[in-house]
């Protein structure tokens, strides 16, 4: 199970190339689209959000050129089930990062553009204000003298069938994450899947159908025995890919149940309070024969030096 399935759908997904290019011509206004070239679109590969919000928020940057001169767009990915009163101020902290990022590795005393555009995911309705200002105190003597800015919101919870446009790799995703919670996912799920039969290249279909099942087997309490019953009605084409995943995730289980239980076990053998963080990484990279091995002998393992032999 992965630990964060929303930032790992999100990232697999817009750290594509094209599926941002396709966001950005669909679904940003049109004064702003004359503007932006997506052509010439790069993928920053770095991540802003502070630790402690990584299980709220994730994020894309993307350099554009804007209007001739170098720009950012900020994607900001909000999963939790309400809407953050302080994402403005979060994005604030966020995009002063991003400045910082740019005046170190540029020579240049000018600041580029950034356009924040914020994904919401939650189930309650988004209700709060989209400008910084509002978290301030309302004197209007003092507006002038405040910072502020508004970023674009997109909840696709509240967008109608029709609304949901571009590319079909684009479209699942939206799919997904806009009926992800809804009571009647089940039965939304033909849908979706209807969707993989527009996808043409065999490599990109495979790659996104198992990006899409293990998102959905991770956020929603479903058997493979369910999913496999709605992609035989749909798409039987791909029920034999379904279930070798679902052997897969089966073993990638037992693999993390195995590296948890072990680190569990040494700890208190070893009668320390935190694995070292060089055998950590050798437990995490360890196959299951391997950890086995550990497992059926931790009683005969009295040192940390002993556990290394093992991981070697």
């Amino acid at each position: 199970m992965l630990n964060s399935p929303h930032d790992h759908f999100f990232k697999k997904v817009f750290s594509q190339k094209e599926i941002a290019q396709d966001f950005i011509e669909n679904y940003l206004p049109k004064e702003l689209k004359k503007i932006i070239n997506t052509k010439e679109l790069e993928i920053v590969k770095d991540s802003f959000i502070d630790k402690e919000l990584q299980n709220s928020f994730s994020d894309m940057i993307y350099k554009v050129d804007i209007n001739n001169n170098p720009g950012y767009l900020y994607l900001l990915f909000e999963h939790k089930s309400y809407p953050d009163k302080l994402i403005s101020f979060q994005l604030l902290k966020y995009l002063t990062k991003i400045w910082d990022l740019h005046l170190k590795q540029n020579n240049t005393n000018k600041l580029p553009f950034i356009l924040p555009l914020v994904v919401y995911h939650g189930r309650e309705k988004y209700n709060i204000s989209l400008n910084f200002s509002s978290l301030l105190a309302k004197e209007k003597v003092l507006k002038e003298y405040i910072p502020d800015f508004k970023y674009l919101l997109y909840d696709f919870s509240q967008y109608s069938h029709n609304e949901i446009i571009g590319s079909v790799q684009s479209r699942l995703f939206l799919k997904i994450i806009q009926n992800i919670f809804k009571d009647d996912f089940e039965k939304e799920l033909e849908e979706i899947f209807s969707l993989f039969r527009e996808l043409n290249n065999t490599d990109t279909v495979l790659e996104y159908f198992e990006t899409a099942m293990r998102y959905i087997i991770n956020v929603r309490e479903i058997s493979i025995q369910n999913l496999k019953n709605k992609v035989n009605k749909t798409i039987p084409e791909r029920s034999g890919d379904l279930m070798s995943l679902g052997e897969k995730l089966r073993k990638e289980g037992k693999l993390e149940n195995l590296r948890e239980t072990i680190s569990i076990q040494l700890t208190k053998k070893l009668n320390i309070n935190k694995m070292p963080d060089q055998i950590s990484q050798k437990i995490n990279s360890a196959n299951i024969e391997e950890l086995e091995k550990i497992r059926d002998n931790i009683f005969e393992i009295n040192s940390l030096d002993e556990v290394k032999k093992y991981l070697n």
